[in-house]
């Protein structure tokens, strides 16, 4: 019995760890100013161009920018805020992805 315990303890660290490790290198900014597909093309290859940066996803309609880094590299606020501003739109909040264990629906 003790083993099964064991066990199903090793399987929940392992399969939990990919969601504690995206709220680490993970993170969602929020910007106002996006009209077109180029202004996202514009903004993906901006932010992409920092150092650490994995990959970035650009959602046009709400204006929410994930970031995510490579490694145990944390993002700078303030050189996103910079990047951002120079491409010609304005930050509205920078935060650390929630992990999605964590993340809560509060009409349930």
């Amino acid at each position: 019995m003790w083993l099964r315990v064991c066990l199903v303890g090793v399987m929940m660290i392992i399969l939990a760890t990919p969601v504690l490790a995206e709220s680490q290198d993970s993170y969602h900014v929020h910007v106002t100013g996006l009209a077109c597909p180029f202004c996202v093309y514009g903004l993906e290859r901006s932010i992409g161009k920092i150092s650490g940066v994995d990959s970035v996803a650009v959602d046009l309609k709400t204006g929410l920018i994930r970031i995510s880094m490579s490694g145990d590299v944390t993002l700078d606020e303030a050189v996103v805020r910079e990047t951002i501003k120079d491409a010609g739109f304005t930050v509205e909040a920078f935060e650390p992805a929630m992990p999605i264990a964590l993340q809560h629906d509060d009409g349930a």
